[in-house]
């Protein structure tokens, strides 16, 4: 986030998570806005906002997931806090009912389809480009069984598992795009 100057949408699974890095990061005083999904505002309202200002970062949850878009520089950032397991519902609980692993069989696939939901927000046209941070520990680090499965499930060409690696690609892209 600090090196792409905001830019950034990041994505929670709970909003007591949202709220609490949001306030992280205000405390921080970046030199970029931080915007929050809100009670108060419409979804529509903060995205203006966030493509309005190009060095913006939105925290979502929910509807940030999928069905936004945001072209072009305003978004060169995904940060996905953590992996988007279903959570308890009559559908989601009957198809774990039916199932003889119902990690495998269900929470895993709903959770790639929600995770390729979020990452597909950063690329949504032929010129876009940036960049997809999982923090989640169960996958940065291997951890979990699932961790392979959700990262294969994303069309990602590079991958990094450390901060310089990182940085090393984000100069490239944003050197690769200056020459144009």
């Amino acid at each position: 986030m600090m090196k792409s100057a905001g830019k950034t949408l990041i994505l929670f699974t709970a909003k007591e998570d949202m709220e609490y890095v949001y306030k992280k990061l205000s405390n921080m005083h970046l030199s970029y806005k931080i915007l929050m999904q809100s009670k108060t505002s419409s979804q529509a309202y903060q995205l203006e906002k966030f493509k309005t200002d190009t060095n913006s970062v939105i925290l979502g949850t929910g509807t940030y997931w999928e069905g936004i878009n945001v072209e072009g520089e305003s978004l060169s950032q995904v940060i996905v806090y953590k992996l988007p397991f279903p959570v308890p519902e009559p559908i989601i609980d009957y198809k774990m009912s039916l199932a003889e692993n119902p990690i495998d069989e269900v929470a895993v696939p709903e959770m790639v389809i929600q995770l390729k939901q979020g990452v597909g927000r950063l690329i949504r046209s032929a010129s876009d480009k940036g960049i997809v941070s999982i923090l989640d520990p169960r996958v940065s680090l291997r951890k979990a069984k699932y961790a392979d499965v959700a990262l294969d499930a994303l069309s990602v060409k590079n991958r990094a598992d450390n901060i310089e690696e990182l940085h090393t690609f984000w100069d490239r892209i944003i050197n690769e795009g200056s020459q144009r």
